[in-house]
């Protein structure tokens, strides 16, 4: 009897140190597996309005440059370690969305455009960056947290929206992401 209780003893102590498994996000709604990779969803009626920012590397400093594009909106700062850990995946990102009609946009918070600079010869990211160096864009989001990011749709809508960093390179977010932006046209 006390082996058998020793023995049930065991295995639960064993099943309680267990790592849960992973949720089969391939199952989920949009929202709960949106909510599962830690974006909250956002009612798809919110659309932002275009703004202009002061580019880095690029002639132009819009938001919305293409109609139809979907934007991956990314408030960040050079000093932010959590900002800096997400960018490698969001390079890849980048890279495994070039045939759509995506763009990255990451905003770099009340630093200098030397102080980025600086940063970025160290790491030449292809994504764009643009530059916010008194915060006027991140206020106006009324954002208090960095990294931030948020997707929006190719009608301007907000789609979701991150605080703090995330893995971006998974599967079932870059099909989401497939899903919201058309391919681009033959010889774009």
């Amino acid at each position: 009897m006390k082996r058998t209780l020793l023995l049930l003893l065991a295995c639960l102590l064993l099943q309680a140190c267990e790592t849960p498994s992973e949720p089969d996000i391939t199952q989920m709604p949009q929202g709960d597996f949106l909510e599962e990779m830690g974006l909250k969803p956002n009612q798809p009626d919110q659309v932002i309005a275009d703004f202009s920012f002061l580019p880095f590397r690029k002639s132009q400093g819009k938001l919305f440059q293409q109609q139809g594009e979907v934007i991956f909106l990314n408030f960040w700062a050079t000093w932010c370690v959590p900002c800096k850990k997400e960018m490698p995946d969001m390079e890849e990102l980048a890279t495994l969305m070039s045939k759509h009609q995506f763009r990255i946009v990451a905003i770099s918070v009340g630093e200098s455009p030397a102080k980025v600079e600086n940063f970025l010869s160290q790491f030449p990211y292809s994504f764009e960056i643009g530059l916010d160096p008194k915060s006027k864009i991140a206020k106006s989001f009324g954002l208090d947290a960095l990294p931030t990011t948020m997707i929006i749709d190719g009608q301007g809508r907000l789609r979701a929206i991150a605080v703090g960093p995330r893995q971006w390179r998974n599967d079932k977010f870059i099909g989401f992401l497939k899903e919201l932006a058309p391919l681009k046209a033959p010889g774009v």
